[in-house]
């Protein structure tokens, strides 16, 4: 234990006012109970406040003023705080849980007046010798990272050890009077608040709404399941809760209460979204000591298997708590309360859903944050495209109105198209949509291939995609559609037979390198329009263009071959080439 400073660190030599030694002294007996204590704020806080509890507890009576009792550091406090009393803090602050905690400074003694206030109501319900002996059993079920939920649970476990948790719901009000329990006891979860509005314009049903914002670590979720637990059952009582956190997990605490009679005879697990379950409590059916259990996993008592499981496993989903008692003849149980606490180093809350028929819409379960809210439905826009809210209570009209651009021109690159040929068709709105949005397409006909939709992308208002003519007999009439909302665009193409390419003839089947020779495409017959056909050559030497086209009504094209310089002779295959119809000829290329 280290012992209290005796050294003139304050307004007047420390060993000189009887706060300051005992303020020290409870430092060092929690010191000892627990080691490397005040791993965290809160931790630190709870220190402080233990500290000036302990001081006050022991001075209290034992001056002139009983109205001065909660004042401590009264003397020290005469060279900088002179008043009457002269002091530099209290124990019955009306400080609140987490609205007073100081996130400016990080002040563990200014913060530490929460914890110190809740000892002080403490000592008032129970008296001196009792309050005391709790806080005192209380450190240790604490762990150096404890927090101030932790720290009222280890509150009510004491009293459940020492006294067979007389004046539980007293007790545990204190604690929620403070901010650091719910109303039912529960580990204080983080607030949940809803954001609602209405969409309005020609479709506002269905639209999905999201919302996104940067989440804070812990997020806490807490229920009040008030359960039956059967015995002898092997399901038991599971209670599911959503978490809308997209976080990478740091760790899992889990606070619980179940009434039961056969505490060692109950088994409690915990399911993840991804399906991972620990059980942090093993059915023990010879224990037959143990009642009622209130505690926390691990801070509090350790995990039957370790919550680490859950470690780089992302929030985001369904968690389920579930609580059951395998051994027949027990007296059925009662599962009260829990909270999941769940830390991560980074991540975001988010939340999706659809409009209602009437266009109007709720995120609920939302924690504290500022939030961005985006509409989206395909074929829409949203004015404003998003709106910034900020949540720290329930916020509604958070409106928007839709409009539909329209569809106003579909046209394709050739109105005829010969098989085998593929063209571009184009898509034009009346104005940019916000998002993504896919135009639904069709043919009438499998002589004209098109994909089934078109994604224009958000901000643009054209878009394209290719169309492919499929080998017909005869001239075939397809009708080619595009849709979006109530729009429907067609354009008519007229599918014609192609020739087949007959050869591919050179004027010689020799060339001095560097000169030139004339070349033709020839067909089975005339074209009906104009046919393009690809051009190829098998070396180096020899360069041909690319493609050549072949105008509607004739049966053949020329082109002229291009040869560079050789060495020796080379013989060169060129060939002709549309869909899977293919022509070639050789070439010697000589020096």
């Amino acid at each position: 234990m280290r012992p209290p400073p005796f050294t003139p660190t304050g307004g007047v030599p420390d060993a000189q006012d009887a706060d300051v030694v005992w303020h020290e002294n409870g430092h060092a007996i929690q010191n000892d109970q627990v080691p490397g204590w005040g791993a965290t704020h809160d931790a630190l806080s709870i220190g402080e406040g233990w500290g000036d509890y302990w001081a006050f507890s022991h001075g209290a009576g034992k001056g002139p003023n009983r109205s001065w009792d909660p004042y401590v550091f009264k003397w020290d406090a005469t060279a900088y705080n002179p008043g009457d009393p002269a002091f530099l803090r209290v124990v019955n602050s009306t400080k609140h849980y987490p609205e007073n905690m100081d996130y400016v400074n990080f002040d563990v003694h200014a913060d530490g007046e929460m914890w110190s206030a809740c000892l002080y109501q403490l000592w008032n319900l129970l008296g001196k010798q009792k309050a005391d002996t709790i806080i005192l059993e209380s450190n240790f079920y604490l762990s150096p990272s404890a927090s101030f939920i932790d720290g009222a649970h280890a509150i009510l476990k004491a009293n459940a050890a020492l006294y067979n948790g007389a004046s539980y719901a007293a007790i545990r009000q204190i604690f929620v009077d403070r901010g650091f329990l719910d109303s039912q006891g529960i580990g204080a979860a983080t607030p949940n608040y809803t954001i609602s509005g209405t969409i309005t314009g020609p479709s506002p049903s269905g639209v999905s709404v999201a919302a996104s914002a940067t989440a804070t670590s812990p997020y806490v979720a807490g229920a009040e399941p008030g359960m039956d637990v059967p015995a002898g059952n092997t399901t038991g009582a599971s209670f599911p809760i959503n978490v809308p956190l997209n976080a990478s997990i740091t760790s899992v605490t889990l606070g619980v209460s179940v009434q039961s009679a056969n505490g060692g005879h109950i088994e409690i697990l915990v399911k993840g979204p991804d399906g991972t379950t620990v059980i942090v409590k093993d059915p023990n059916p010879t224990d037959n000591s143990t009642t009622n259990i209130v505690t926390s996993y691990p801070n509090l008592t350790p995990s039957a298997h370790p919550l680490t499981a859950f470690n780089t496993k992302n929030a985001k989903g369904t968690w389920t708590v579930q609580v059951l008692d395998p051994t027949s003849g027990d007296t059925d149980g009662l599962f009260n309360w829990f909270t999941l606490s769940l830390t991560f180093s980074s991540g975001t809350y988010q939340k999706t859903v659809a409009s209602r028929s009437d266009g109007s819409y709720f995120l609920t379960q939302l924690p504290s944050a500022t939030y961005t809210v985006t509409p989206s439905k395909t074929g829409t826009s949203y004015t404003p495209p998003t709106r910034a809210v900020p949540l720290t209570s329930n916020v509604s009209s958070q409106d928007f109105v839709q409009t539909q651009p329209k569809l106003t021109a579909f046209s394709v690159s050739s109105n005829t198209m010969l098989a085998g040929d593929s063209g571009l068709a184009t898509l034009t709105l009346s104005s940019s949509i916000g998002a993504n949005t896919a135009v639904q397409l069709a043919s009438s006909n499998s002589a004209l291939s098109v994909a089934p939709t078109c994604t224009i992308s958000g901000g643009q208002t054209r878009g394209a995609t290719s169309v492919t003519a499929r080998a017909v007999s005869a001239s075939t009439s397809v009708t080619l559609s595009a849709k979006l909302n109530d729009v429907t665009k067609t354009v008519t193409i007229s599918v014609l037979p192609a020739p087949a390419l007959r050869q591919l003839t050179l004027v010689s089947g020799v060339v001095h390198g560097g000169g030139t020779m004339g070349a033709s495409v020839r067909l089975a017959g005339a074209t009906p329009a104009p046919m393009r056909v690809t051009l190829a050559s098998s070396d180096a030497s020899v360069t041909l263009p690319a493609f050549v086209i072949v105008p509607a009504g004739a049966s053949s094209v020329s082109f002229t071959v291009q040869t560079s310089m050789v060495r020796q002779q080379e013989q060169v295959g060129l060939s002709a080439t549309r869909g899977s119809n293919v022509v070639g000829s050789i070439l010697y290329v000589v020096p």
